[in-house]
């Protein structure tokens, strides 16, 4: 297959369970990362021109979970920035409560990483009132691995800078972290995996997309083996369509983070971690249902990202 068939797919999201021609991956994955760079770029532009023209100070980036809020986070700050804006990112994740603090608080054994009350919202609006008014604050730093605030960071404003803070979370359109931004200017946007993917005769939809990104990511970075992943995921869908979903219509700007290639870069790491991890009691059937509608997918490696890419936020380069 051509490049432009690779084109053809990646607006269509309907790609063959395996490729016939060389380079075809390879020009598959090219196409979707420039076509996301360039709508990502596009949509600085409208957010750059809105904060020229308003006295803008609080931009928020949220989505459900792995929809690619931190890499965009990253892209935006960067395409903000070639605009002659200075922007500032914070991230909501590193102010989350100690994992022992929310395994106290859920009682069932698992943490609480989607609702507002997961989030020390008394040290957040500490920090935003800080920042606002004197141009300076201890953040915290939070390492998931270790379930704890692990060091924290000075945010010093230099003198004479307008800045631009980029609150990026899953709760940045929560109304309860809203709030506490009240009566200052904002912008938000919203970024999530917005259509399904075929391969061959499976149906892959958004949501299912993002749970494999997850089971990949978390096993990588969080040190969470496929079974806890899965036992999370009913809790964590039925939060995003109580309290995040709901907002997303609110929000100033939209992106999709959906790739093409995506169920075929996912399949071979999905094979190789629910192999090594076998899943038993009340996830081993959804675990069963992806070894098996990955099984026949062409893997695509991941070496052909760049470090840069969207998708390291869930396959990153050590997985290489």
């Amino acid at each position: 297959m051509n490049t432009a068939g690779a084109i053809r797919m990646a607006e269509t999201m309907t790609l063959p369970l395996t490729f016939d021609t060389p380079g075809t991956a390879a020009a598959l994955v090219k196409v979707c990362e420039e076509d996301f760079e360039d709508r990502l770029t596009r949509m600085a532009g409208e957010v750059s021109r809105a904060c020229a023209g308003e006295d803008v100070h609080i931009l928020r980036l949220s989505g459900p979970t792995c929809a690619g809020k931190t890499t965009a986070a990253g892209k935006l700050t960067e395409a903000l920035e070639a605009d002659g804006l200075t922007v500032y990112p914070i991230s909501l994740d590193d102010f989350y409560y100690d994992r022992h603090v929310l395994l106290a608080r859920s009682g069932d054994g698992e943490p609480d990483y989607d609702s507002a009350e997961t989030l020390d919202r008394e040290t957040l609006r500490q920090c935003i009132d800080q920042l606002l008014r004197s141009g300076r604050a201890q953040l915290p730093v939070y390492d998931f691995k270790a379930g704890t605030r692990s060091t924290y960071r000075t945010l010093e404003i230099p003198a004479g800078v307008r800045p631009v803070f980029l609150f990026e979370g899953i709760q940045a359109v929560y109304p309860q972290v809203t709030a506490l931004l009240s009566g200052v200017p904002s912008r938000s946007v919203f970024i999530n995996a917005c259509r399904s993917v075929t391969v061959g005769e499976e149906v892959f939809t958004p949501n299912r997309l993002r749970l494999l990104r997850r089971l990949v990511r978390d096993a990588a970075l969080r040190g969470a083996d496929p079974a806890f992943t899965l036992s999370l995921w009913k809790g964590v869908r039925a939060n995003e369509e109580a309290a995040i979903l709901p907002f997303a219509g609110d929000c100033d700007f939209t992106i999709d983070s959906t790739m093409a290639y995506e169920v075929h870069m996912l399949a071979p790491h999905l094979r190789r971690l629910l192999t090594e991890h076998p899943v038993k009691g009340p996830e081993e059937a959804l675990a069963g249902e992806i070894v098996r509608r990955v099984a026949g997918v062409e893997g695509i490696p991941s070496s052909l990202l760049s470090s840069d890419s969207l998708y390291r936020e869930f396959i990153p380069v050590c997985m290489d």
